[in-house]
């Protein structure tokens, strides 16, 4: 029977009444413990169905009703009674290390509402332990997802995350097969076996696994002007009871960009665990020591559902952690400086500034100096990073207020020069200002009033002006720029 799935939305009252604990959305929790299979199997049941992300949607499915955030995502996974939040989750759980983190494990930043995030471990990404896979539900995904090569513990600029297992999670490894080999051990899960020969069958007693034979080597065929040589030649043998070949997917490509053509080897070790091997192009062939790039983890992964493709070396996407910033006053002839943020991984910047979203032709240096024409316009700057092997990514500061007139400064104000006798002629000098280019005007002043008509830069003393004293004020403007005046100091009274 196919089962209906539905998203509902919840009426503000009823997501109040959750909110209060006073109402409990439906769902099926297992009565006994739960384990790592069954919560991977759940988990996977969302991603499959593409459930998107929301706050206060609910889905319905198979495993019951949740909320469809981060922490719904796990209620349902863990088999709960209700939809938890990032806050409660450890009310019903403890916290572990992370050595002990297995497949249904969680690594939780509490922090409440839009802070806090919690994604549900699926196995470890590479030996060294420094990324893992896992499932999670997300707006930057637009819902429930496989998450491949998360960095231990989490991305940078998340906050901070911890380990923690469900207090009912069955800590007995799965063992389909029972025949003592945890199924994360066994390399035959479905065939009965024994510890010293991987888990896998042994019929005739000589302590190599038998499925299959288990024995494959890799013959190159070298390329020849016209089509390939007949001339093979092995480059790898994996030994008897190490692989089956009809267990694995393989496919060609320059996978490390050196111009040779290198093989992957995507080999189904069943139960859902996929792992990827990479045999190196060398100038004569292949290289025989192959290498592990990929682990998908138990129950992620299974290789008769994939097709791949081969290509040239492929990169990662850069990633932006922390949005560019701005600082400086914005004002027309002022320098703004900008903050190329945080990127995973570290690599160079290029910038672009844009007035309302434009590209400002020339403008492409860590530091702008605003003209006239960014007046009463918001700037922003695009930093672009990138990194040898990896896709270049962008970013966008935020928008700065609509950009002011600037200011005229004056660095030494007016003098006059002349004698100051009845008949002899002043001579004005503006001072200095900046910025250059200005517009100059002049008004001459008896006793700090103006002088009708007296605008000129030269001033003739007339009878009038006899016992008193005599100034001039500068007036400077430009356009983008606010109007500024200055005045000299008075003359002694003039003779």
């Amino acid at each position: 029977m196919r089962i209906k799935q539905t998203v509902r939305r919840m009426s503000a009252a009823v997501v109040a009444l959750v909110l209060m604990g006073g109402l409990v959305i439906s769902a099926t929790a297992p009565a006994q413990a739960i384990t790592a299979e069954s919560i991977v199997t759940r988990a996977q049941s969302w991603v499959a169905a593409h459930v998107p992300y929301s706050q206060s949607d609910y889905y319905t499915n198979q495993y019951g009703t949740y909320r469809t955030d981060c922490s719904g995502f796990v209620s349902m996974a863990w088999g709960l009674g209700q939809s938890l939040t990032t806050v409660t989750l450890p009310s019903v759980s403890h916290v572990i290390t992370k050595d002990d983190l297995q497949p249904g494990d969680i690594l939780l930043n509490s922090a409440p509402g839009g802070n806090g995030h919690v994604i549900i471990f699926a196995g470890w990404a590479n030996a060294a332990r420094t990324a893992y896979n896992g499932y999670e539900s997300s707006p930057a995904y637009n819902g429930a997802h496989f998450s491949a090569n998360v960095p231990y513990p989490y991305w940078a600029g998340y906050g901070t995350f911890i380990p923690y297992r469900y207090n009912n999670y069955e800590n007995t490894p799965a063992d389909r097969d029972q025949d003592g080999v945890p199924d994360t051990s066994d390399r035959c899960p479905d065939q009965p076996g024994s510890a010293a020969t991987g888990g896998c069958p042994d019929t005739d007693g000589d302590a190599v696994a038998d499925y299959g034979g288990g024995l494959t080597k890799g013959w190159v065929f070298p390329g020849t002007p016209t089509g390939l040589s007949n001339k093979s030649t092995v480059f790898w043998d994996s030994g008897l009871g190490n692989w089956e070949t009809n267990r694995t997917r393989f496919v060609g490509g320059d996978f490390n960009g050196d111009g040779r053509t290198d093989v992957a080897a995507f080999y189904d070790y069943g139960s859902g665990l996929t792992k990827g091997w990479v045999f190196p192009g060398t100038p004569t062939g292949l290289s025989n020591k192959s290498t592990v790039f990929w682990d998908s983890g138990l129950g992620n992964w299974e290789t008769n559902r994939t097709r791949f493709v081969g290509g040239a070396a492929m990169s990662v996407r850069m990633r932006n952690t922390g949005a560019p910033t701005i600082t400086g006053e914005p004002a027309v002839g002022i320098q703004l400086t900008a903050s190329p943020g945080t990127w995973s991984p570290e690599g160079s910047h290029t910038f672009q500034w844009r007035a309302e979203g434009t590209a400002i032709s020339g403008a492409n240096s860590s530091t702008y100096t605003l003209t006239v024409v960014e007046l009463g316009k918001r700037i922003s700057v695009r930093v672009t990073g990138s990194r040898a092997g990896y896709t270049p990514a962008s970013a966008t500061s935020e928008l700065t207020p609509a950009i002011a007139p600037g200011t005229i400064t004056n660095t030494s104000r007016p003098t006059v020069r002349g004698k100051k006798r009845v008949g002899k002629t002043l001579t004005a000098s503006p001072g200095s200002w900046s910025p250059d280019g200005l517009t100059v005007k002049y008004q001459w002043l008896r006793d700090d009033k103006a002088v009708q008509g007296a605008t000129a830069r030269r001033y003739r003393l007339k009878k009038a002006n006899k016992g008193h004293r005599v100034s001039v004020r500068v007036t400077v403007s430009i356009a983008g720029y606010t109007t500024a005046s200055k005045t000299s100091k008075d003359t002694p009274k003039i003779k």
